[in-house]
Order: C-alpha cells, then sequence, then structure tokens
C-alpha cells in the first residue's frame, strides 16, 4: 500500500486486518472478538440505548420550548451510573417506570 510518498507500508501499519479475504480495521476487529467474548454485552447497550431514548423523549415532551439537548446531557450525567428508572424519577419526577421496575 502506498502512502502518497512512493513509499509503501505493511496492511499493519495502516491497522488492518485480513480476515477471510477481507479488509477490517484493527477497531473493527476488536469489536468482533469483544462481541463473540461477551455476547450480551450488545443486548445490554441495546436496552440502555433504548432506555435513554426513550428517557430523551419524555424529557423533550415535558421541556417543551425550554428544552435544550446540552441541558438534557448535563442532568442525566449529573445522576452518575444510577438505574434510569431513577434517574427518570429525579429528572422527570415521575416514579412511574421506578413503580413497574419494583413490582
Amino acid at each position: 500500500m502506498g502512502d502518497g510518498s512512493g513509499n509503501y507500508r505493511s496492511s499493519e501499519d495502516y491497522g488492518l486486518n485480513f480476515q477471510n479475504g477481507r479488509a477490517i480495521t484493527l477497531g473493527t476487529a476488536a469489536a468482533i472478538s469483544g462481541a463473540a467474548a461477551s455476547p450480551t454485552q450488545k443486548i445490554y447497550y441495546m436496552v440502555g440505548k433504548w432506555q435513554i431514548n426513550r428517557l430523551l423523549g419524555k424529557y423533550r415532551d415535558k421541556q417543551g420550548a425550554n428544552f435544550r439537548l446540552g441541558q438534557f446531557h448535563d442532568d442525566l450525567i449529573k445522576n452518575g451510573s444510577l438505574p434510569l428508572s431513577i434517574v427518570e424519577w429525579i429528572m422527570l419526577d415521575d416514579s412511574s417506570s421506578l413503580d413497574q421496575a419494583l413490582k
């Protein structure tokens, strides 16, 4: 592979790994290895993403014209790693998700 200067470097210099005849980046290879080593991690990620997007929608509805995405991020982060049902209760003054989780 050339770098435009006439010097040719190996695929490893470009962070490429060849698997099944296809070039993939080392980052992609790491993600594949991680998914294979811990398949439930991807499920946890998707559930968490869904919960945060749901909270974002409720927050946006509550704030109306005063909604700012940066303020949502600040309010979310300041609650640390609490379960999202508790964060929702704190941010929206709505304990319905927490009540549902405790049933």
